[in-house]
């Protein structure tokens, strides 16, 4: 300590830190958020960085910016079409596998295991597709029967 100083303590002296992830909106974090999406990222992942703002935060942001919450739904449906073309490389590695089952140059038993293993994983990206862009890639629900006759529910009461 200096003569005629008045010492100060640490906490007088120094700025504290701000704490947790950064959280002011802008433009161009938005579009950043959304191109990482559109190229197949998801919120866990970006939000896995010291550098984006937590999953909260977003979620938040999309009820304060509904521009930003349109963004990001159109980003989610570019996602969609991105699986889309996942899809198809797959269904190609699948039917070289199974050229090479039927050719006899990969054993039955292990090329059916790849064959499944490439099945469930065009399964599962034909789901995602469908959950991130249903309008294009989701489930069709059909009616059956006539169209042009009305729509009839029968309620039918279970008594014991």
């Amino acid at each position: 300590m200096a003569k005629g100083r008045p010492s100060k303590s640490i906490a007088e002296t120094s700025q504290p830190a701000p704490l947790g992830r950064p959280c002011e909106f802008s433009e161009d974090l938005a579009a950043l958020i959304c191109s990482l999406v559109a190229n197949g990222s998801n919120l866990s992942q970006i939000c896995a960085s010291d550098s984006m703002p937590s999953r909260d935060t977003i979620y938040r942001w999309f009820r304060l910016f509904p521009a930003f919450s349109d963004d990001y739904a159109r980003a989610r449906e570019c996602k969609g079409d991105r699986r889309d073309e996942l899809i198809d490389a797959d269904v190609a590695e699948l039917h070289k596998v199974q050229q090479l089952i039927a050719s006899g140059e990969l054993d039955g038993k292990a090329g059916n295991a790849i064959v499944s293993a490439i099945r469930a994983r065009i399964d599962t990206r034909k789901w995602q597709a469908g959950k991130e862009a249903p309008k294009r890639y989701g489930e069709r629900l059909e009616l059956a029967g006539d169209k042009d006759a009305p729509l009839t529910i029968t309620v039918k009461r279970l008594d014991k």
